[in-house]
């Protein structure tokens, strides 16, 4: 069966998933919801060094300490921009990364185009 990391948005928490982690847990999958750091039921530990990085290592040691592999990354809103970032460190562990109503944030930038005088 199939491994899912379901990766909430800004001023989420693992705990907005819940309906749909119980639905795939019960046809089998394994299923994972993390909380990032200083959101949702974490907020407690949000502080001015907490960003991107923070939440890409929270990820990256998830599929490290529970040892996933071939993993479908749901990502969604805020959580798209941790794509990158993570499949540059993790890509061995990643079966498919998937965006859901997420923001994508673009690393190289788009060639100049110029108009016709």
């Amino acid at each position: 069966m199939a491994t899912f990391v379901l990766v909430h948005g800004a001023m989420h928490g693992g705990w907005c998933w819940r309906d749909v982690r119980r639905r795939l847990a019960q046809r089998g999958y394994d299923v994972h919801g993390p909380t990032l750091s200083g959101q949702g039921d974490r907020r407690g530990g949000l502080t001015p060094d907490v960003g991107v990085l923070t939440h890409v290592q929270d990820l990256e040691e998830l599929l490290w300490f529970e040892d996933l592999s071939d993993v479908h990354l749901v990502l969604h809103s805020y959580a798209g921009i941790l794509a990158g970032p993570l499949a540059e460190r993790a890509e061995e562990r990643l079966a498919s990364v998937v965006y859901l109503g997420a923001f994508v944030h673009r690393t190289r930038p788009e060639p100049s185009r110029r108009r016709a005088p």
